[in-house]
């Protein structure tokens, strides 16, 4: 596999991405992040000597690390930052000759795109308000049927509004009436936000992170993965009451909050809230992808977006693990003909099918680390893996689908996992994982022998007719096994011939 480094100069931090990818899939070998605040201290827009040398030496253990890895391709760009310093020119000249690095600073069109380019190829979400608050600088982008409508890029971030409005300081009623104007004064002269109305948010950078961490950490929520998390506009309304009623010592007691952005976090807050308010927005997503995903799928993907998240989420991670993919692919047929056949006793949903569907495909991700322990392995790689396309809910289901379909009893001891499976989801993993222990079993060979499947379904049993290829009574006799797990939860005898 190629590697390929992406650095990310922003107007608070600077990131370095590191991936190994070939045609079909690509993998995070590394990330490193440096609180930088390129952008504070801006006197005049010359960017500050102090913050320029610290830049530069970040960018050289960045290097450092590329270099121990014998990485040559690395992609580096600058966003608000560096793009309004009257000092620019200098700052690339000296790091191109001491560095040999070349940086393309991104317009605040590109900038919004790539955020764009990012989440569309990330998130099932067809129409909605995207908003990136960086350091310096905000971007909002209208993304109607997976596509752009508008987008802007403003000069306003969570560094400058600190510094305008003392917000590293306790907030007063005035400071708080003065930006509140300041705010609503910058997005009516947006006039196409207001085709946003109604449509759900979605979170891109780190300020948004971190609300959702903070929002995670009071609700005790069960899974530690932030994309694709979901939030109410009247979560965020309570987090911003709290913490603006907190000095910068109390912020600090605030579980979730970065230790990084304890000074720079009430400004982003502030702003987030004010465009949930003005614009009638109830949903908000947090997209763990921006600016540097957004790199990586243009190098991958040119300009095209993916048909379908799930689906390139769901080869990417067939790769990554080194599943058989043929009999992977035989499993998925066997467990959707299942379904199909079995609907007059299993109402099944669009979300099950695709539960069904990765647990099909993903079930054997554990081996290539321990084949005895593969169905722990599952269950927790799941847990923490980022599968695009489904909801938080829809992964932990995939997981206990996957892990627990060769065995009897179903345990969820995971802690607080009520709070995202209720007793209908526990009953529909149930279904599942028979389905897919009896689809595993009938490929036991992995020579795709049984081609097709047939159910009769009478008061008393289920008659499963399978069509072969050659002698099917080994795999037969496998997928008997569940008979008696079967008859518990359909409450059917399991004939299978």
């Amino acid at each position: 596999m190629q590697k390929f480094a992406i650095i990310d100069i922003g107007s608070n931090s600077m990131r370095m991405l590191i991936i190994a990818m070939n045609n079909k899939s690509f993998r995070v070998l590394d990330e490193v992040k440096e609180t930088v605040r390129l952008g504070k201290d801006m006197h005049l827009n010359y960017l500050n000597p102090d913050r320029m040398e610290k830049a530069f030496k970040t960018l050289k253990f960045f290097k450092s690390l590329c270099d121990a890895q014998e990485i040559n391709n690395i992609r580096i760009v600058a966003t608000e930052a560096v793009r309004k310093a009257k000092n620019q020119k200098e700052f690339l000249n000296y790091i191109k000759d001491n560095l040999n690095l070349d940086i393309q600073v991104l317009t605040g069109n590109e900038e919004a795109y790539y955020d764009y380019f990012g989440t569309v190829n990330t998130l099932e979400v067809s129409s909605a308000l995207l908003m990136d608050i960086g350091g310096s600088s905000t971007e909002f982008i209208l993304m109607k049927d997976r596509q752009i409508k508008e987008s802007i890029s403003i000069p306003i971030g969570a560094i400058n509004l600190t510094e305008n409005f003392l917000l590293d300081t306790l907030i007063d009623d005035e400071k708080e009436l003065k930006m509140d104007d300041f705010l609503s004064d910058k997005l009516a002269a947006i006039t196409w936000l207001k085709e946003a109305k109604g449509l759900p948010l979605i979170g891109i950078g780190g300020s948004l992170r971190n609300i959702a961490k903070i929002h995670s950490k009071r609700e005790n929520y069960p899974l530690d993965i932030l994309h694709n998390y979901e939030l109410k506009a009247s979560d965020i309304r309570d987090i911003y009451k709290h913490m603006s009623s907190l000095d910068i010592n109390q912020r600090k007691k605030v579980k979730g909050l970065s230790k990084d952005r304890i000074d720079v976090f009430l400004g982003p807050l502030a702003l987030v809230t004010k465009v949930l308010n003005s614009y009638d927005i109830e949903n908000v997503i947090i997209s763990g992808s921006g600016i540097r995903e957004g790199l990586l799928f243009e190098h991958m993907l040119k300009d095209n977006i993916v048909e379908s998240v799930l689906d390139s989420s769901l080869e990417n991670h067939l790769e990554l693990y080194d599943i058989n993919k043929v009999h992977a692919s035989n499993v998925l047929k066997l467990s959707n003909s299942l379904l199909k056949e079995l609907s007059p006793i299993f109402k099944s949903s669009k979300s099950s099918s695709k539960v069904l569907k990765v647990a099909s495909l993903l079930h054997d991700c554990g081996v290539r680390i321990n084949y005895y322990q593969n169905h722990e392995l599952a269950l927790q790689i799941l847990l923490k893996s980022k599968i695009n396309g489904l909801s938080h809910k829809e992964i932990a289901m995939s997981a206990y689908t996957a892990a627990y379909f060769n065995k009897n009893d179903l345990k969820i001891s995971e802690k607080n996992f009520d709070k995202l499976l209720s007793k209908e989801d526990i009953d529909t993993i149930n279904k599942l994982r028979i389905l897919l222990r009896i689809a595993k079993n009938l490929d036991r060979a992995m020579d795709g022998n049984i081609e097709t499947l047939k159910c009769n379904i009478s008061l008393d049993e289920v008659y499963i007719k399978v069509k072969s290829k050659k002698d099917p009574s080994l795999e037969v006799l496998s997928a008997l096994d569940c008979s008696q797990l079967f008859r518990k939860i359909f409450d059917k005898k399991l004939i299978i011939a």
